[in-house]
C-alpha cells in the first residue's frame, strides 16, 4: 500500500508540476471580461489587450500611479468610461483607444475570465501550442476582411475579393512589383 500512495503521489506532483510549468502561458492568454470591474487591476490583469497596461506601455513599477487601482474606478456612474480620468492616467493615445474600444455590459454582471486569443474566448489547444512555441503574434490583429468568407455570394466572387484585399491579382501593377 505504501508503494501505491508514492505512485499516487508522485503521478500528483508531476501533473502539479506541469501545471506549474504550464502558467506563464496561461497567463499570456487568460483575459478578463469587463463586468463592473471591480476584481479587475487596471495596471496589472490582462483586460484591455493580451498583456497588462505596465507591460503594453513599458513602465517602471516603481512609478505606477495608485497602483490598486481597478477597472470599476475608472467607469462612471452610468456605465461609460471615464474618459477624463483615463486620460490623467495615460498620455498613449492609442492605448487610450483601446481602454474605450473595450465594450461595457449593459447589465450588473460580474467580472470574468476567457481564453483571450480566441475570438470565442473558449481555450483552444491549438493557440496555446501557438503561443508555446513562440508562433502567435501577439500584436498583428485578427485579419479584419475575414468575413468575406460568410458573404452569400459565389465563391469565385469571393475568391476574387479576398485576391484584391491580399493584394494578390495578377495585375500588371503587382506583377511589375514581383
Amino acid at each position: 500500500q505504501g508503494l501505491l500512495e508514492s505512485k499516487i503521489q508522485s503521478s500528483h506532483s508531476s501533473v502539479w508540476k506541469s501545471v506549474l510549468r504550464s502558467r506563464d502561458l496561461l497567463r499570456k492568454g487568460i483575459r478578463w471580461n469587463e463586468g463592473k470591474g471591480d476584481r479587475i487591476m487596471f495596471w496589472w490583469d490582462n483586460w484591455c489587450d493580451s498583456t497588462n497596461l505596465v507591460e503594453l506601455m513599458g513602465l517602471d513599477t516603481s512609478n505606477i500611479p495608485n497602483p490598486e487601482l481597478r477597472v470599476c474606478d475608472i467607469i462612471t456612474e452610468d456605465t461609460c468610461w471615464d474618459i477624463d480620468k483615463i486620460r490623467s492616467l495615460i498620455n498613449q493615445e492609442d492605448i487610450i483607444k483601446k481602454i474605450i474600444g473595450v465594450p461595457l455590459p449593459l447589465t450588473e454582471a460580474e467580472d470574468s475570465y476567457c481564453w483571450g486569443l480566441t475570438g470565442s474566448g473558449h481555450f483552444s489547444t491549438k493557440t496555446a501550442t501557438w503561443v508555446a512555441h513562440k508562433n502567435f503574434d501577439f500584436t498583428t490583429p485578427k485579419w479584419m476582411f475575414r468575413s468575406i468568407w460568410t458573404l452569400d455570394i459565389m465563391p469565385k466572387i469571393k475568391k476574387i475579393l479576398w485576391q484584391t484585399l491580399l493584394n494578390a491579382l495578377p495585375v500588371r501593377g503587382v506583377l511589375l512589383r514581383k
